[in-house]
Parts: C-alpha cells; sequence; structure tokens
C-alpha cells in the first residue's frame, strides 16, 4: 500500500482531520486517509488542531503542569472519582488522558489549598497535637467542637480557641491557635484537678 504525502487536501479529508483527529490521533488519521503519518501531523499543526483539544475537557498533563505535581497523581484521583476520559488510537492504545475543565480547576485550587494547610500547619496546632494537649482523643475535640452540648465546659473551652479549617486534597484538615491552646489546656488541667478534689 503506497502512502500519499503533503499534496493537495480534499474540504472533505480536512473535515475528517478536523473532527476526529482529537480522538484519533495522527496513526488513527493517517490510515483512515491513506497519508503518512507526518503529512497528518504537518496538516493538524498548520490547521492548529492538536490531540485532546476537546471542548470542556483538559489534559490530565496540563492538570498536573499547572498544580505542580504529578500526572499519575492526577490520573489516579480522576480514576477513583470516575472523571477520567481516555483517548485511544485505533489499535486500543491510550493517546491522552482528559478530566472535565471544571474538575480540573476545582482540583487545582484544591491542591493550593492543601500547600496553604501545610504551610500554615507549621506555625498551628493540629487536630491530633491538640488531643495530645487535652488528654483527650480526637472525636472528643471534634464533640467540643460540634457536639449536641453547647453549654458543656468543653465547648464553651473550644469557643476559646481560634481555630480554621482547610480542605486540602486528600482531607479536612483542622488547624488551631496554639496560645489560645496552650492556655485552655492549662485551665482544662486546673479544672479536672479541682473536679477530682471535690
Amino acid at each position: 500500500m503506497s502512502y500519499r504525502g503533503e499534496g493537495v487536501w480534499t474540504e472533505e479529508e480536512l473535515h475528517l482531520l478536523r473532527s476526529r483527529y482529537n480522538t484519533l490521533g495522527p496513526t488513527g488519521i493517517a490510515k483512515l486517509l491513506n497519508r503518512t503519518i507526518n503529512s497528518v501531523k504537518a496538516k493538524a499543526r498548520n490547521e492548529g488542531i492538536r490531540v485532546g483539544d476537546v471542548q470542556g475537557w483538559v489534559t490530565v498533563a496540563t492538570v498536573a503542569d499547572e498544580a505542580r505535581i504529578t500526572v499519575m497523581t492526577v490520573r489516579k484521583r480522576a480514576q477513583r472519582l470516575k472523571v477520567l476520559r481516555r483517548l485511544r488510537a485505533p489499535n486500543g492504545r491510550t493517546i491522552m488522558c482528559l478530566v472535565p475543565e471544571a474538575w480540573g480547576g476545582a482540583y487545582i485550587n484544591a491542591v493550593e489549598r492543601g500547600r496553604e494547610a501545610e504551610t500554615l500547619e507549621g506555625h498551628h496546632y493540629t487536630l491530633n497535637k491538640v488531643a495530645r494537649l487535652f488528654s483527650v482523643n480526637e472525636s472528643t475535640i471534634r464533640r467540643w467542637l460540634y457536639g449536641k452540648y453547647p453549654n458543656s465546659y468543653g465547648a464553651r473551652m473550644m469557643n476559646r480557641i481560634k481555630f480554621t479549617f482547610t480542605t486540602g486534597v486528600t482531607k479536612r484538615k483542622y488547624l488551631f491557635n496554639p496560645w489560645d491552646c496552650e492556655r485552655e489546656a492549662k485551665a482544662y488541667r486546673e479544672h479536672k484537678r479541682t473536679q477530682e478534689n471535690q
């Protein structure tokens, strides 16, 4: 079988190139049109068409670059959430992985928030550290924060501690003001001693 090279492209061929290049890639188009892969690539470049140009979708590599993380991390996350779309060549080989543009933007923001959380974490106490400081488990601290008994001693104490939470890539992180925690932990220990002596 002989392949055509650069030759003149018909309107029909151009239509096929524009409509199918993003999913079939240069190899698939070359087979369909009986042209060389290099001529298909050159024509696509001249027409400004790239593999993966699907409206409303963005490549996993683009998301990874913008978030400054690995492609594998983005792909695994997208696959787990069932938002990954694979563009395949006619032979079944994956050409490129895409995710919805909105999801990609939200994921990049989540990564950035996660980095902010890590920076803040250097200057704040985590939920685990606060639990150890008060000698209670983490679920007790959460109960004090959001429990059924807003007038309990623990809930009143937590009201006096400044805290924030950030939503990172993997999970929500609680971050507490260290000075407030130290002050309230001292008061809490005194309160417990008083109760034990009564």
